[in-house]
């Protein structure tokens, strides 16, 4: 699935729900860093957004 396309899911998912909060994990803890998907739900979402560090994303982590 493209970002995009994700991010409008859950985007649209949070309005129709009701969301008052999304939560995503990051790989990166720097804004400029933050992938497509979590860019996109930052810019679109209805609700505030927490984007919280992956605890798996290692430096042996796969991307």
């Amino acid at each position: 699935m493209l970002p995009g396309l994700a991010g409008r899911g859950l985007v649209d998912l949070a309005r129709d729900r009701g969301a008052e909060l999304i939560v995503l994990a990051a790989r990166n803890t720097f804004a400029h860093l933050l992938g497509a998907l979590s860019q996109y739900v930052l810019r679109h979402a209805p609700c505030p957004v927490l984007i919280v560090p992956d605890d798996n994303a290692g430096p042996d982590a796969p991307p």
